[in-house]
């Protein structure tokens, strides 16, 4: 009968008091994510206004003129041009291994057999 000697009161509190440890590492778990998400919608939120600010300034900008040369505004127009067709270099798929005659892999001695030495 040693059913009856266990303190059930013990017993008893020592699983509510994990429980109950539990669920409060959890709500403390959620406010901290709320509090982070807070936190980072007014830094986005900060983020996209400044980027509204800085578009608006671009479009009061003047439009000067490039003092690129003729040869300058043609190597960037080629750029784009091999960039946009997806211009590759022509390849032949064919792989070439080369094996090494001298490597350990392919070697008798270093074998699992070779127990005795």
């Amino acid at each position: 009968m040693m059913i009856l000697a266990v303190n059930w009161t013990n017993v008893t509190i020592v699983t509510l008091f994990g429980i109950g440890m539990v669920f409060f590492i959890l709500c403390v778990l959620i406010l901290t994510l709320n509090l982070f998400s807070v936190v980072m919608t007014t830094s986005v939120n900060k983020k996209t206004k400044t980027k509204k600010e800085v578009a608006t300034q671009v479009e009061e900008a003047p439009i000067c003129e490039s003092s690129a040369s003729e040869s300058e505004k043609a190597a960037i127009a080629m750029a784009l041009h091999l960039y946009f067709a997806e211009v590759h270099d022509t390849e032949s798929y064919c792989l070439t291994i080369r094996q090494n005659p001298n490597s350990a892999w392919n070697s008798k001695i270093y074998g699992m057999n070779n127990l005795n030495k």
